[in-house]
């Protein structure tokens, strides 16, 4: 079976179980459709190919804090970031439990955050050349990442790629990192956690196809679309965490444990990270 006959056989087996109507067709529709066509021109305005590459930041428009904190940092590190309204979890119904992983209102409206993003991203221009940037509002810089480094691992990527995961975590559960890395490389996989990824038109129309509607938590979905089609990439520098920070994850971008996303606010989840991610050969309390 070819990669298109594979996506379409992933795209009539979800129809078969859509979530929609188990969480109130009508209310997520028109929430979704509100919600989408404020923001569906994002990339209206025409890039050049020296001006600052597009941040999309998800982010509640409750939660003005967490705009400002990352969208400073995000421009100071060279990004023109620009804020996508996030779906609110206190709006949408419960959905039906579907497998043993927790999946809330909160789980399901930071997944369709991220299929409205996709949305607008599948409207535009972005190419391999140059994609687009999503950003959840709790990501951060890691210490050593520059500019530099993100258009280094984008250039590592073939042209047809759907995911260039910037910033992950437990990637070491599909990946072999044994080996030193001294320079930020792309590696071929899938990974966990949506905070910082890259993603072009082509490969945003693919995950709309393939994963639209959500059965589960977006960063499982990703991680099974990646799985399947093997078209996603992992950039791993190889950087350790800082000593005693807030962060976590691995990547060009890791997470604030200080600022974790509103949209899916898990401690529990937060816990585990901190005690399971840790990829070997690393050590996550130093630099």
């Amino acid at each position: 079976m070819g990669r298109k006959s594979k996506r379409d056989a992933r795209s009539k087996s979800t129809k078969k179980n859509l979530w929609l109507p188990s969480v109130g067709f009508a209310v997520v529709f028109g929430i979704f459709a509100f919600a989408f066509s404020s923001q569906s021109r994002l990339f209206s305005t025409p890039q050049t190919d020296d001006s600052p590459p597009t941040a999309l930041v998800i982010n509640l428009k409750r939660d003005k804090k967490r705009w400002k904190t990352t969208s400073t940092l995000l421009r100071n590190f060279g990004f023109h970031p620009q804020r996508f309204e996030a779906i609110d979890g206190n709006d949408l119904p419960k959905p039906k439990q579907r497998g043993p992983e927790a999946f809330t209102s909160k789980h399901l409206a930071l997944g369709m955050s991220h299929i409205k993003a996709w949305m607008s991203v599948a409207q535009s221009n972005a190419t391999a050349a140059r994609p687009a940037f999503i950003f959840e509002d709790d990501a951060l810089p890691h210490p050593h990442s520059t500019m530099k480094h993100v258009e280094s691992t984008v250039q590592q990527v073939p042209s047809n790629f759907s995911i260039l995961y910037l910033g992950h975590c437990y990637a070491h559960l599909f990946h072999n990192f044994s080996s030193e890395v001294k320079s930020p490389v792309a590696l071929n996989g899938p990974a966990y956690c949506t905070h910082a990824y890259a993603i072009t038109a082509d490969g945003a129309k693919r995950l709309l196809q393939a994963l639209h509607p959500l059965q589960d938590a977006v960063d499982r979905e990703m991680a099974q679309y990646c799985r399947h089609f093997k078209d996603c990439y992992v950039a791993y520098p190889r950087w350790h965490r800082m000593k005693h920070s807030n962060s976590y994850g691995h990547g060009l971008f890791l997470q604030n444990w200080g600022e974790m996303p509103s949209v899916t606010q898990d401690t529990d989840r937060q816990t585990r990270l901190y005690f399971d991610d840790v990829i070997p050969g690393d050590d996550p309390a130093g630099m």
